[in-house]
C-alpha cells in the first residue's frame, strides 16, 4: 500500500523531543523541540494518517526486533481515549512488524494521536505518534481539499501558521501540501516550525517532498521528521497516490510502475494524484487535449524538468489516462497554473504558502471539491478567471476570535468571524467550551443560529460544536450563553504621550465586558460640528504567527490617532462600546489643543453595611451611600461621623472595608474602587440609662427606705 525507496545517506541532529505547550482557551507558543516521526512508528504518521471508520481497523507499521511483543494501542484525542483490540500481528521481516487493531465504539469522529507498547524481552517500549488516526462515522460522499504548497519553512512559517489558524475554522476534509515543506533540508529549524506548527492542524493532513525536500541529505531528513517520500491512501470511494519528483523535477519510472501497481488495486476508486513539480505549467489556464502516446504533441505546455525526460513524461500521462485519474495537484512555480486535459483530466497547481513570491503575488491555497463520481468544483477564486496565474485564495482575509475566555470557565461565550474573502465560508467550524455548572439545555445561541450543531460534555465543560455559513464580505456575530447580560461594557481611554499643536494624538482605548463580552467598538471626534469617523487599530487583537496563536480577549484595546491639529482647537472626542447582548456605553471628553491634557477618571463607589442612606463628606461635599461618580486621578479627602441614628436605632462607626479605622481618611484614587462603610448597632445598654447611674438611684431608694422604717419603729 505505501513504496519508500530506502536511503543511505545518513544525516545526524541533537535535537529534544517534540512538546506543545497549550494555554487555555487557545494559546500555543513555540517550544524549540523536534521529534523523529519514523521511528518505532513508521505508519501511520502525522502526514500521512490512517483513515479508519468507528468499529474499523487500522494497520500500524512498526520497526521492531524479532523478540518483540505484548502489543497494546490506544488512539487519543484531548478529550477522549479508547483501547484498541489487537487483531493480528506479522513479522515482516527482522526489524519490522505489521499489526491490525480494530477500533472501539465508544470514540467519536475526529482527528487522534496513537499510543503503542510493546516488550523487548524484560524491556517495555512505549510510543506516540501525534494526529494520525482519521476516524469517520461514514464514508464520504464527497471530499474537500485544502491545497497548499511550498511553505519553505522556516521563512514561511507565518504565513504557514496563518493558514493553520484560517483553515482550522474553513473545516475541508483534509489538508493536502504539494511540496517544499522546507527550504532546505539540513535547516534545524525549518523542521521545528513544521512539528510545531502542524501540531495545531486540527483536521488530517497528507504532504509529499519537493525538491527542496532534498536539499542537503536526499530526502533522508525529510522521512525522519515530516514523512514517506511516497505512498498512497484509501478513503472510501477515494484513492491519493503521492509521488516524489526528487530534486530533479521528475518521477522516475520504478517509481510510477509502483503507482501503477496501486491503481490496477482500486479500478472503481476516484483517483488523485500528487507531485511537486507540475507536469503542464508554461501557459496557464489552458483547455487542452492530446495523447501520451503523443507527448511530443504536448512539449510547448511541459515544464522543463518533464520537457527533459520525455519517456517519464509519456509513462506519467498514460497512467492518467488509462487509469482516468481526475485530479492532480502540482506546487513548485508558486504561481496558479490550471489545465483541464481532455475535457476530464483537471491538473491544478497552486502558489506559494511562504515561498518565495512573484510580482504581484502573495501567500495562499486552493479549496478543492470532488465527488465520488469524480466531478469537480474549485474556490471562486479559482473561477474568477482560470487564465490568472493568481487566482487562489489570499492567506489573511478571514478573523475569528472569542470575547470572553472559551475554556469551560464561563457561563456565556461570544465569537466573532470576519470573512473578507469573495466566497462563503460554508459549514464552517466552531467550538465553544462553556462551564458545565450550568445543565447543557439551559445554553441557547443568540444573534446568529448555527445551521447546526453537536454537544459533547467532558471535564473541562461542555463542548458545543457550530456549524456556521459566513457571506463573503460579511461578519457573523455569535454567541453561546446560559446566563442574561444586564450589565453595560466598560471604556478607559488614555491619552499616549502629549496634546500638542501640529502633533498627531494617539488615544488607547480600552473596552471590557464581564458577561457576554465586547461587541463593536466605535470612535470618533468632533471639530467645529465636522465629525470625523476614526480607524481604530488592534492592539494585540489577534496574533498568529510562527511563534504563538492566542484567540481569546476579555479586554479589547484600540489605538485612535488624530491627526495634526492647530494650537487652541476645541476637540469632542466620543468611544462607544455595545456588547453582545446590546448593552452600550459611551465615553466622552474635551481637550483643548496646547493645553494640559485633563487627569485620567476612575469610578468611585461608596457603599454601606448593615443600612444604606448613610451621610459622608468627599472634599467638603455631602454625599449619601450608596453612592458612584466618575472623578479624576487624585487625592480625596473622605470623612464619616462615629454615630449616627437612623429610624430610631443608633449605629457606630466599625471600620472600612479596606481595614481603616479612621472616621476622616485620604484616599488615593488610581483605580476603580469601591469602599463599604462598616457600621455596628449599639448595645441595648449603651441606648438607656448608665448602669452606674442606675446605682446611685439604687442606693439613694434605699437609704430613703431605711430612714422611713426607723422612724415608723420610733412612733411605734
Amino acid at each position: 500500500m505505501r513504496f519508500s525507496p530506502p536511503r543511505l545517506k545518513v544525516f545526524c541532529f541533537s535535537l529534544m523531543i517534540l512538546g506543545a505547550l497549550v494555554l487555555s482557551p487557545y494559546s500555543i507558543k513555540l517550544t524549540n523541540s523536534l521529534q523523529i516521526i519514523n521511528t518505532p512508528i513508521c505508519y501511520p504518521l502525522p502526514t500521512v494518517p490512517e483513515p479508519v471508520l468507528v468499529d474499523g481497523a487500522i494497520m500500524v507499521e512498526v520497526n521492531a526486533v524479532a523478540a518483540a511483543g505484548s502489543w497494546t494501542a490506544k488512539i487519543f484525542s484531548e478529550h477522549i481515549s479508547s483501547n484498541l483490540v489487537l487483531v493480528n500481528s506479522t513479522q515482516v521481516n527482522p526489524e519490522k512488524w505489521v499489526l491490525y487493531f480494530n477500533v472501539s465504539g465508544a470514540v467519536t469522529p475526529g482527528l487522534y494521536s496513537l499510543n503503542l507498547a510493546y516488550t523487548v524481552g524484560e524491556e517495555t517500549v512505549n510510543c506516540t505518534q501525534n494526529r494520525c488516526i482519521w476516524v469517520l462515522e461514514d464514508w464520504p460522499e464527497e471530499l474537500t481539499i485544502g491545497q497548499i504548497s511550498d511553505t519553505h519553512l522556516p521563512y514561511g512559517a507565518d504565513d504557514f501558521a496563518r493558514f493553520v489558524y484560517e483553515i482550522n475554522l474553513i473545516q475541508p476534509d483534509l489538508v493536502f501540501h504539494t511540496g517544499d515543506v522546507v527550504d532546505t533540508e539540513t535547516l534545524a529549524n525549518g523542521w521545528t516550525y513544521f512539528q510545531e506548527i502542524l501540531n495545531r492542524l486540527e483536521i488530517p493532513s497528507f504532504f509529499l517532498p519537493g525538491n527542496h525536500d532534498h536539499k542537503g541529505a536526499n530526502g533522508e531528513l525529510y522521512q525522519k521528521y515530516c514523512g514517506l517520500l511516497n505512498y498512497s491512501v484509501v478513503i472510501g470511494d477515494f484513492l491519493f497516490v503521492a509521488l516524489d519528483a526528487g530534486d530533479p523535477g521528475f518521477v522516475p519510472l520504478n517509481q510510477l510502475e509502483w503507482a501503477e501497481s496501486v491503481l490496477q488495486r482500486y479500478p472503481e476508486k476516484v483517483k488523485i494524484i500528487g507531485v511537486h513539480h507540475p507536469l503542464f505549467s508554461l501557459l496557464p489556464g489552458r483547455n487542452i487535449t492530446g495523447s501520451w502516446e503523443n507527448i511530443e504533441g504536448l512539449t510547448s505546455y511541459l515544464y522543463f524538468s518533464w520537457l527533459n525526460n520525455l519517456n517519464e513524461s509519456r509513462a506519467f500521462l498514460r497512467l492518467v489516462e488509462e487509469y482516468d485519474v481526475r485530479l492532480i495537484l502540482s506546487g513548485h512555480v508558486h504561481q496558479n497554473v490550471f489545465y483541464v486535459y481532455n475535457n476530464r483530466h483537471y491538473f491544478v497547481t497552486t502558489g506559494p504558502c511562504g515561498g518565495s513570491l512573484r510580482e504581484g503575488g502573495f501567500p495562499g491555497y486552493k479549496l478543492i471539491w470532488i465527488d465520488k463520481e469524480g466531478n469537480l468544483k474549485f474556490d471562486a477564486y479559482t473561477m474568477a478567471d482560470l487564465s490568472d496565474d493568481m487566482n487562489y485564495i489570499p492567506v489573511g482575509n478571514v478573523v475569528y476570535y472569542y470575547s470572553q475566555a472559551n475554556d469551560g470557565t464561563k457561563s456565556a461565550v461570544s465569537a466573532t468571524v470576519i470573512n473578507n474573502q469573495i466566497q462563503e465560508l460554508t459549514d464552517a467550524r466552531l467550538e465553544f467550551v462553556v462551564n458545565s455548572a450550568c445543565d447543557i439545555d439551559d445554553y441557547e445561541f443568540y444573534l446568529s443560529q448555527p445551521d447546526n450543531y453537536e454537544t459533547f460534555t467532558y471535564v473541562d465543560g461542555h463542548h458545543f460544536i457550530a456549524h456556521i455559513d459566513v457571506p463573503p464580505q460579511s461578519s457573523l456575530f455569535i454567541t453561546l450563553a446560559a446566563i442574561s447580560d444586564t450589565e453595560d461594557p466598560t471604556i478607559n481611554v488614555e491619552v499616549q504621550g502629549e496634546i500638542k499643536e501640529e502633533t498627531p494624538i494617539l488615544f488607547l482605548i480600552e473596552a471590557s465586558d464581564a458577561e457576554w463580552g465586547v461587541k463593536t467598538v466605535k470612535a470618533s471626534y468632533t471639530i467645529n460640528g465636522e465629525e470625523t469617523v476614526l480607524e481604530l487599530m488592534n492592539v494585540n487583537f489577534l496574533k498568529v504567527d510562527k511563534d504563538e496563536m492566542i484567540l481569546d480577549y476579555p479586554t479589547v484595546e484600540y489605538l485612535a490617532n488624530i491627526a495634526a491639529q492647530p494650537s487652541g482647537t476645541l476637540l469632542h472626542l466620543t468611544i462607544q462600546a455595545w456588547d453582545f447582548a446590546g448593552n452600550w456605553e459611551t465615553y466622552e471628553a474635551n481637550f483643548t489643543i496646547g493645553a494640559p491634557p485633563p487627569p485620567p477618571t476612575r469610578v468611585l463607589s461608596v457603599e454601606s453595611t448593615p443600612i444604606a442612606g448613610v451621610p459622608f463628606n468627599i472634599n467638603g461635599q455631602s454625599q449619601t451611600t450608596p453612592y458612584s461618580a466618575t472623578l479624576d486621578e487624585g487625592d480625596y479627602t473622605i470623612s464619616v461621623q462615629e454615630e449616627i441614628t437612623v429610624d430610631g436605632i443608633t449605629y457606630i462607626f466599625e471600620r472600612w472595608s479596606d481595614g481603616s479605622t479612621d472616621t476622616e481618611r485620604t484616599l488615593t484614587l488610581a483605580e476603580d474602587t469601591t469602599l463599604t462603610i462598616e457600621y455596628e448597632k449599639a448595645s441595648a445598654a449603651e441606648t438607656g440609662i448608665p448602669l452606674w447611674q442606675i446605682g446611685i438611684i439604687a442606693a439613694v431608694i434605699a437609704a430613703v427606705v431605711a430612714i422611713i422604717v426607723i422612724k415608723t419603729r420610733k412612733h411605734g
